[in-house]
């Protein structure tokens, strides 16, 4: 008899956390479901980390050449034998009544072709953040194009047969194939939003969303898919979304260029400084742009300036910075 929900879970680079996130969900009140994990190339031991759990039959694992997520969570639609579908992050975890009352909640609208809830974001020293879903429902296409209120599919419970009439997940796109397929999703269904929490986010260094240089071109991408380079209507609205999201985006980059020159990382500072330009070109004539910039020409100046005043160390000596101090060769 097939589940009535399938649990799709893309697996890479996470087998020290994704016990914890299988744990979330053998631990739900609501337990017709399958869990399918799919590894996509990950080049830690994710196959030992989940071995454990191949005895509860309703567990499956399979692996594939590294395709990235799109193309791990196409692998467990194809695989997936539930009416309805939920992905989940492998450093991701539940709140126990996660399915059981996103199940309810589809099932009384037969109409959606997903239903979502909140998120809380916790750090690693045990912090929390609940972030500002207001749990919207109905025709939602135009607002879902101003930008993606849904910050991770993990929120999420699908109607199956909506994904698979949707074409499933675009894995031309990497960072915002989410985003693509609710807007692909939304011209031939509605949704329901709640402001109940449905995901436990986990916040740390290697997030997918931290990279915003890729997270810009990701969201180009579906922004072109959607309304094209140049507008075919409302050419206000169409000029409002992208300068938000290039905005958005580029002081996400340009964030981590002032963290990068904050921690004496003066290349990685101009490296993602030049992206922010890119990402958001209008930020070349923004205040904390310039002073960025001046700040690491002038950091530059200062130590050419400072090398030039040294005196040699030796007839014939050279003098090689290097991470773990001075190296001389005479």
């Amino acid at each position: 008899m097939s589940p009535k929900v399938s649990v799709i879970i893309p697996a890479y680079g996470h087998a020290g956390v994704i016990g914890q996130t299988l744990d979330s969900v053998l631990a739900q009140s609501f337990q017709d479901f399958e869990i399918v994990i799919v590894n996509d190339g990950s080049p830690d031991d994710t196959a030992g980390a989940v071995a454990d759990y191949l005895s509860d039959e309703r567990v499956r694992y399979v692996e594939q050449p590294n395709g990235g997520q799109a193309s791990a969570r196409n692998h467990g639609l194809r695989l997936a034998r539930g009416v309805y579908l939920a992905y989940l992050d492998d450093d991701d975890l539940w709140p126990t009544d996660k399915l059981a009352w996103q199940v309810e909640l589809l099932d009384q609208h037969p109409d959606a072709g997903f239903v979502y809830g909140c998120q809380v974001c916790f750090f690693p020293d045990g912090r929390e953040a609940e972030d500002h879903t207001k749990g919207r429902s109905g025709d939602l296409y135009e607002r879902m194009l101003d930008h993606c209120f849904i910050k991770s599919p993990g929120q999420v419970l699908f109607r199956a047969d909506a994904v698979r009439a949707a074409g499933g997940w675009d894995e031309s796109i990497r960072g915002s194939d989410d985003w693509d397929l609710y807007l692909r999703m939304l011209k031939s269904s509605t949704c329901v939003g709640s402001r109940r929490v449905a995901l436990r986010y986990r916040l740390h260094g290697t997030n997918a969303s931290h990279n915003g240089w890729v997270m810009a071109k990701s969201c180009r991408r579906v922004l072109v898919k959607h309304l094209g380079l140049w507008p075919k209507r409302q050419p206000l609205r169409w000029a409002r979304r992208w300068v938000w999201h290039s905005r958005f985006w580029g002081q996400r980059i340009h964030d981590q260029a002032r963290a990068a020159a904050r921690s004496g990382d003066r290349r990685a500072a101009f490296r993602q400084t030049v992206l922010a330009v890119r990402a958001d070109p209008l930020s070349l004539f923004r205040p904390a742009t310039v002073k960025t910039l001046g700040t690491l020409v002038a950091g530059s100046s200062q130590r050419s300036a400072d090398a030039a005043d040294t005196p040699a160390t030796g007839s014939g000596s050279t003098v090689v910075a290097s991470a773990g101090g001075d190296r001389r060769d005479g």
